[in-house]
């Protein structure tokens, strides 16, 4: 059985990657390896088992795992086909899990169907005006959309290190996050000024080549074959020297929440 049944046809929306889509090829596997999840304190309060929930920009299934397990049938939207493929072969024995290798902004999924729309480090690539629309489309009357990130602790010195290392090799970097930030204004736009919003520690532990694979998992970041990919994951392995103790490195983390209807 295929649980791919939702990519019978592409839009014109989703017909080809974005130029920010693809500044993730390549990188599927060591996205899966080194991207962390989300605590189940900030999804706890989500009472999903048995529920409906579509997961935008679902990457290769990181929060569309958690849902699963959670009892929730999911569908993973992800247009990026190396993603959606690790993510298929991951959870594909769920008997919940479907994928669809279409756009945030047109999904092709059907019109009033779901309980929840999720996405998990991923509504900062969107169009925020033709997500609102696709979400109210695709959403239940009393369906509630959940927007999730895992965010560094700006003023930790390490983070300001890694920061500085991303500044000097990744001319595409523009802040961790694609330069997003607490509160942004596109938030408040989509949920029309009335959201909910929880702050979760989640505080990420790296071995050393787990924390350079983690870097190296960004969109800015340069792959294997870029000249600066060497320098690159060198003066991160540098980084973590610096602020390791004992094989590991804390790297100071929250998970940020915003919920609420479109």
């Amino acid at each position: 059985m295929t649980h791919t049944d939702l990519n019978h046809s592409e839009s014109p929306a989703s017909a080809g990657l974005s130029a920010a889509q693809s500044r993730f090829d390549g990188k599927s596997r060591v996205y899966e390896s080194a991207r962390p999840s989300y605590p189940a304190s900030c999804l706890e309060r989500f009472a999903v088992a048995g529920k409906q929930v579509a997961d935008i920009g679902a990457g290769t299934g990181k929060l569309t795992a958690q849902l699963l397990a959670m009892g929730a049938s999911v569908t993973a939207v992800e247009p990026n086909a190396a993603m959606r493929q690790t993510a298929d072969e991951k959870l594909g024995a769920y008997p919940g899990y479907r994928s669809a290798g279409t756009a945030a902004e047109e999904t092709g999924l059907p019109g009033g169907t779901f309980d929840l729309v999720t996405a998990a480090q991923a509504f900062h690539w969107f169009d925020t005006d033709a997500f609102q629309r696709e979400c109210r489309r695709i959403l239940k009357p009393d369906g509630v959309v959940l927007l999730l990130w895992n965010m560094r602790v700006p003023d930790a010195p390490v983070n300001r290190a890694c920061e500085a290392v991303c500044r000097s090799f990744c001319p595409q970097f523009e802040g961790f996050t694609a330069g997003f930030r607490t509160d942004d204004e596109r938030i408040s736009r989509f949920f029309n000024g009335r959201f909910e919003k929880a702050v979760c520690p989640n505080d990420l532990r790296y071995t050393r080549d787990l924390f350079v694979a983690r870097q190296c998992s960004s969109s800015y970041a340069p792959k294997p074959e870029d000249p600066a990919y060497e320098p690159f994951t060198r003066a991160l392995g540098d980084c973590f020297d610096r602020f390791s103790a004992d094989g590991f490195l804390t790297v100071p983390n929250v998970t940020e929440c915003y919920w609420g209807r479109p």
